[in-house]
């Protein structure tokens, strides 16, 4: 009866090993790759950078079209 439960133990164990390794076999994105970037304008044709940078004028969360003008938005790069 010991050894049953020894060996459910160890069973239990190596399920729990096994599903801590889950998420390093999804691919999770590798936060030294990953950046964001200042975007403003057009989808189309957006400025990118120190040029869109200046249109941050104050906090997004601000309700109001003078915020964020000119489309302001920040694109985010995730990468693995």
């Amino acid at each position: 009866m010991r050894s049953r439960l020894k060996a459910a133990l160890v069973a239990g164990a190596a399920l729990a090993l096994m599903a801590a390794a889950a998420p390093v076999m999804a691919g999770i994105p590798d936060v030294t790759n990953s950046f964001y970037v200042p975007q403003s304008g057009t989808v189309a044709s957006p400025a990118e950078g120190t040029l869109a940078s200046r249109f941050f004028r104050m906090c997004p969360n601000n309700d109001g079209g003078a915020s964020l003008p000119n489309s302001a938005r920040v694109k985010v790069t995730v990468r693995d």
